[in-house]
């Protein structure tokens, strides 16, 4: 994230990505944000891939989406990308 953006602006910038990305496709995320150095400003966005009903959880559910290794896209030994 943008080290220039105040925490309300940084806020609202991965808010707006998580739904646009995600939950306009049906899933459930939950996302925090980690501003303890401020020359590395980031988010961790959480997804489920399972239905949720009055029950609980059930079964994976596929909304469009490739099964994620990770919520940031890396891949086992290569460093995530840091342009979200």
């Amino acid at each position: 994230m943008p080290v220039e953006l105040t925490h309300g602006e940084n806020v609202e910038l991965v808010r707006d990505y998580v739904k646009k990305h995600f939950v306009a496709k049906g899933m459930i995320a939950d996302f925090s944000i980690h501003e303890d150095d401020p020359n590395n400003p980031h988010a961790h966005i959480l997804l489920t891939m399972r239905e949720v009903s009055e029950e609980g959880f059930g079964k994976r559910s596929d909304p469009g989406m490739p099964r994620p290794i990770c919520s940031s896209g890396a891949r086992p030994g290569r460093r995530p990308p840091t342009n979200i």
